[in-house]
């Protein structure tokens, strides 16, 4: 299934190439502007395409890019693709994904969940962020007690005793308890003028989630494998504050500790694999 290279990653990387193509095709025809991030962007400069272990693919636009992308998804094959958005509350949301069917993708934390498993993108959602820092700073502790509240609603068992015991702590309050107004913190700033931005709801400190605007004035053409990709316009001061010493290669250890595939199958439909009843719509209780 994962061919002969080093990582095991190659047929992914065909498969992700492919849906990045797609939905490429989709903004540039809609005038709808978005941006390679994360590892993806980092491949682009330092490999020229993906990094050899990377296992997913990342993208990041505007709220008001991605109604635009949202509206314009039917142009997508329909047998195809399956947009999942997660932590949906009205037109906000925490990021989204689009997944192609008849594939899988399985995480441990999802596997077994409600939820389309198939191979992936990621959109994150790029916010307004303003320009005073203490508002700042509340603002992104709104995402944390978002992420943190939807952790607690999953009762999930990862972390320390602190951590189990907010969780345990979240659960005495009902289920969408603040959730509506903190993610309306998230999105007060997108109809406001400030000169920064950022991007939440991916486990990162503050100090890596927060970037000046006029980084993406206009977005980059960059060489991404086979294909021609948008980038953020000052992508190496992006990924300064992304990855700290970008350039540098990380050990062994380090790339097992951040994989994010348990399993994938580019050539049967993830309900191959999984062990119970299926649905291919949202479930609120299992969102983000």
């Amino acid at each position: 299934m994962n061919g002969n290279d080093e990582y095991g990653f190659s047929l992914l990387h065909q498969k992700l190439l492919e849906i990045i193509r797609d939905i490429d095709t989709v903004c540039r025809n809609n005038g709808i502007v978005y941006y390679i991030m994360g590892g993806t962007a980092l491949g682009a400069v330092r490999h020229g395409g993906f990094i050899p272990w990377d296992d997913d693919l990342d993208i990041m636009m505007t709220p008001e890019n991605y109604y635009k992308f949202k509206s314009c998804f039917n142009s997508l094959p329909k047998e195809k693709y399956h947009l999942q958005e997660w932590g949906r509350i009205e037109d906000m949301i925490a990021l989204a994904k689009v997944r192609m069917n008849n594939t899988t993708y399985l995480q441990e934390h999802w596997k077994n969940k409600l939820i389309h498993h198939g191979i992936l993108i990621d959109i994150i959602i790029l916010h307004n962020v303003p320009n005073n820092l203490h508002r700042r700073y509340i603002q992104y502790m709104w995402s944390k007690y978002i992420t943190a509240k939807r952790a607690s609603n999953r009762k999930e068992t990862k972390g320390g005793k602190l951590i189990q015991f907010l969780l345990r702590v979240f659960r005495v309050f009902p289920k969408d308890f603040l959730l509506k107004y903190a993610m309306k913190q998230i999105y007060k700033y997108n109809d406001r003028s400030t000169d920064f931005c950022g991007q939440f709801f991916i486990n990162f400190p503050f100090k890596k989630s927060v970037y000046p605007k006029k980084m993406f004035d206009n977005p980059q053409s960059i060489k991404f494998d086979k294909l021609i990709l948008p980038a953020p316009s000052d992508v190496i001061g992006y990924l300064t504050i992304y990855f700290g010493d970008f350039m540098r290669i990380p050990s062994k250890n380090q790339i097992l500790k951040n994989l994010h595939v348990d399993f994938y199958d580019i050539q049967n439909d993830y309900t191959k694999y999984l062990s119970i009843e299926p649905g291919y719509e949202n479930i609120d209780d299992l969102n983000f």
